[in-house]
């Protein structure tokens, strides 16, 4: 025959147990936590403190070194601004020297042809 099993019963038990369990843990928590929460001694609280500043000290350093960079490419483009203005300033006169070239040579292929003419008529006259 099968014994009969009480599921209720068990089931009762087992919630029991679990709840004493996690009444036992919270009070060891909260005992062990509120202990733990006031453990910090003084050379624990000045390493903190140490720490902080020096993170402080760092992040300084890196706001400077940035701000360093900064100043640099504020001047580089300054720079680079000056020499593009120069080159603009060369590009403009090589433009105008290009239109008096081309004016030159409009002129003087003009005379060229005229010369050319004038030698076919003499030629032709004769």
């Amino acid at each position: 025959m099968k014994k009969k099993v009480n599921v209720k019963g068990n089931i009762r038990r087992m919630a029991l147990l679990v709840a004493g369990c996690v009444v036992m843990g919270g009070m060891a928590a909260s005992q062990t936590g509120g202990n733990m929460a006031y453990a910090m001694t003084k050379e624990e609280a000045e390493r903190q403190k140490d720490d902080a500043s020096e993170n402080e000290k760092n992040a300084k350093d890196v706001l400077d070194s940035l701000e360093e960079q900064q100043n640099k490419i504020v001047q580089d483009v300054a720079d680079l601004d000056a020499k593009m203005t120069s080159v603009q300033t060369q590009i403009t006169s090589l433009q105008e020297q290009t239109d008096e070239l081309q004016t030159e040579i409009d002129t003087t292929q003009k005379s060229l042809d005229e010369a050319q003419k004038a030698e076919d008529e003499q030629y032709a006259a004769e």
